[in-house]
């Protein structure tokens, strides 16, 4: 949970930040001035109020939790399996793997080859569009593809057997899968849930000073 919250607290100190930087000071001022204490200007006015980037913080912390698998092999040493763990052991990650990471670095030439000009611009742009959706069709074919194959009654990926969820009912009765899917939930919300408070907090905290240096 330490290394999740190491390395997933930035993602919720932002959004809560953004929220809390955008909010009516004249609404605070006049519930402090209406004699509501300090608790309950927190709780009844600034998390209500805060809540859509408390809750854009909560998914970016807790969805890529459920599918790290870096983190339990460094500091747990591979005693604790997570999803990720799982998944990192099946023979088609590689494969997404390698597509995530060329579709991040290609949208980053992307966006950078925008700020060119003239015709040379122009060109560049149709062409790295054209690459894009081909990063994009690497990485989301053979998800599709591993969703169609899982109802696939065949064990054959070229042999169409027939609809079925007996494979879904394996894995619902493979014990392995099922404490992994436990720790993984356990943690995930353990370090959503961490955060929220900490990342709350250090983005309050965050904005008083930004206030206090412009008085």
């Amino acid at each position: 949970v330490i290394g999740m919250l190491y390395d997933y607290l930035p993602f919720m100190i932002l959004p809560v930040y953004n929220a809390v930087s955008e909010l009516n000071e004249d609404i605070l001022e006049a519930a402090r001035d209406l004699g509501a204490p300090p608790k309950a200007v927190l709780t009844k006015i600034m998390i209500p109020l805060t809540m859509p980037g408390i809750i854009s913080g909560i998914t970016m912390v807790f969805v890529p939790s459920l599918t790290t698998f870096a983190i339990p092999d460094i500091l747990g040493g591979g005693k604790i399996m997570l999803i990720g763990n799982i998944i990192e052991l099946e023979s088609w990650f590689w494969f997404i793997h390698c597509a995530d990471d060329l579709c991040v670095d290609q949208y980053d030439v992307y966006f950078k080859n925008r700020c060119r000009k003239g015709a040379q611009r122009m060109v560049k742009r149709f062409f790295m569009k054209f690459y894009l959706v081909l990063i994009i069709a690497f990485l989301y074919i053979p998800i599709a593809v591993l969703v169609v194959l899982s109802f696939n009654a065949s064990r054959s990926r070229v042999v169409w057997g027939g609809f079925t969820l007996e494979w879904y009912q394996n894995l619902l009765h493979n014990s392995d899968v099922m404490a992994a899917l436990q720790n993984t939930l356990t943690i995930g919300f353990a370090s959503a849930a961490i955060a929220t408070g900490i990342g709350l907090l250090a983005a309050i905290g965050i904005d008083a000073m930004r206030k206090r240096s412009y008085t």
